[in-house]
């Protein structure tokens, strides 16, 4: 009998001790899924905040560079481009910033949110000032109104963005930080629990948690992976430069859009330097330099880059540089992006404005565009020796400045309707007019008006030919 309660003691015990040691697993092991799943969730919701915050940091920055071209773009094509990149940075912005607003935020990021909306709302009618101004073509008053107003405006719009991600980064080392203290308690007690077992299940228990932290570390190991690849396949390369200890990181998207691998092309300033095609070198060292030195805002460049194929690509690189109190630079970052069908584009619409400009000039007769105001846009060569005017002279005025009374006010009326949608009188019909030369007084005109739709706007085209010699040689004949 003795025997047999011993052994049901025994076995009684052993049960109860495989109960504690399953129940003490089993609660160790939902402890750490809780914990590791707090983690993941806090992981995953920093990088999507992180991702937000860089987006609306980058089309914000953009935004400034893209009104900053706008006002230094003289030609029309150009300018729509930029503006149609402006507005897409906005919208790019907008989009980043309302799927930030549906992710939990803490009190101190919503005040920081509502203060750059705040902002936001403040410059909006200085970009469509700034927009207007660029688009009459007063770029004087466009850059003094960026420079005073836009640019300052948009720095603290950019400085909100900053102060968000950092409440961001610092609420979630917090909790990185909380979520590591709770593992390493959660562990301490479950090990102590399980020194109560006997060896072998703490033996078994101790090999289970060692997976389970290896799966962590695992999963961790897998998220920093992700992050690397998302970075590689950036279509951007990236680069980073710290102008103290001259150290200097290439991203291998930078080195792959020279034809090299990550491990052939050494991340070193020289690098970059020793590929710059010789033309594009002394101005391109000279604008990182001006802006090493404050002089700009932001670095831009577009200039060539020797592949390792042995030929020669364009590239835009863009930067900006980090300073101390004392406003010296000491490390600049940015993205560096291939160009080279855009280059080759422009050089193929260059020749096609010179091969048109160059046949427009060979026509007799003047050929002179305006807009719908009738303010004069482009004339030829032929335009110039018909009036006697240079076409500086000619550009920039009305066209019913070319013509004599009472053609002159004839025309104020016909520009003054159509502007208003009306359509001007005689469109594909010549005109005899009476021109005013600014030498030899009026002369008989032939003038053929025809309308011409650019995008949105409405264009003039004036054909006009000197009626007054062919009546001189009439008479003559007669």
């Amino acid at each position: 009998m003795h025997n047999k309660n011993s052994k049901f003691t025994v076995a009684t015990g052993f049960a109860a001790l495989i109960a504690i040691t399953v129940l003490v697993t089993l609660a160790g092991f939902l402890r750490f899924a809780s914990i590791r799943n707090d983690v993941t969730n806090v992981t995953l919701q920093h990088f999507t905040k992180t991702n937000l915050l860089n987006a609306m940091h980058i089309a914000v920055r953009e935004r400034a560079i893209s009104l900053t071209l706008m006002v230094n773009i003289n030609d029309r094509f150009d300018q729509d481009a930029e503006m149609l990149r402006y507005h897409q940075l906005g919208t790019d912005f907008s989009d980043a910033r309302t799927a930030l607003l549906g992710l939990p935020v803490t009190e101190g990021e919503r005040v920081l949110l509502d203060k750059q909306s705040r902002l936001t709302l403040e410059v909006r009618p200085l970009h469509e000032h700034l927009i207007e101004l660029a688009s009459a073509g007063n770029f004087i008053g466009a850059q003094g109104v960026l420079t005073s107003q836009v640019i300052p405006k948009q720095n603290e719009i950019i400085d909100t963005v900053k102060e968000i991600y950092k409440l961001e980064d610092a609420e979630y080392q917090q909790l990185v930080k909380a979520g590591d203290e709770n593992y390493r308690m959660a562990y301490v007690l479950f090990m102590a629990l399980l020194s109560l077992s006997t060896v072998g299940f703490g033996a078994v228990i101790t090999l289970l948690v060692a997976r389970k932290i290896d799966a962590t570390e695992t999963a961790l190991l897998k998220e920093r992976e992700r992050y690397s690849l998302a970075v590689r396949g950036a279509n951007d390369g990236l680069w980073d430069w710290d102008t103290v200890s001259n150290d200097v990181f290439f991203s291998p998207r930078w080195k792959d859009m020279l034809g090299y691998e990550d491990h052939e092309l050494e991340n070193h300033f020289d690098e970059w330097v020793k590929r710059l095609h010789p033309d594009d070198s002394e101005k391109t060292l000279a604008a990182l330099k001006a802006h090493l030195d404050g002089q700009s805002y932001y670095y831009e460049s577009e200039h060539r880059l020797l592949h390792k194929d042995g030929k020669y690509r364009w590239f835009l690189m863009r930067g900006l540089a980090l300073r101390n109190e004392q406003g010296k630079a000491y490390r600049i970052a940015g993205s560096s992006t291939e160009i080279t069908e855009r280059k080759a584009y422009e050089k193929h619409l260059h020749q096609n404005e010179s091969r048109m400009r160059m046949v427009l000039d060979h026509i007799v007769d003047a050929i002179i565009t305006t807009n719908e105001s009738g303010v004069v846009e482009s004339v030829n060569s032929a335009a110039e020796t018909m009036f006697g005017l240079a076409s500086q002279n000619m550009v920039g005025n009305l066209f019913s400045n070319l013509l004599a009374d009472p053609f002159r006010q004839q025309f104020d009326r016909y520009f003054t309707d159509y502007a208003r949608g009306n359509a001007l009188l005689g469109l594909g019909i010549t005109t005899q007019l009476r021109g005013q030369r600014k030498l030899d007084g009026s002369f008989q005109l032939s003038c053929t008006v025809t309308e011409m739709q650019f995008g949105n706007e409405r264009k003039l085209i004036f054909i006009a030919h000197d009626a007054s010699s062919q009546q001189d040689q009439n008479k003559r004949s007669a």
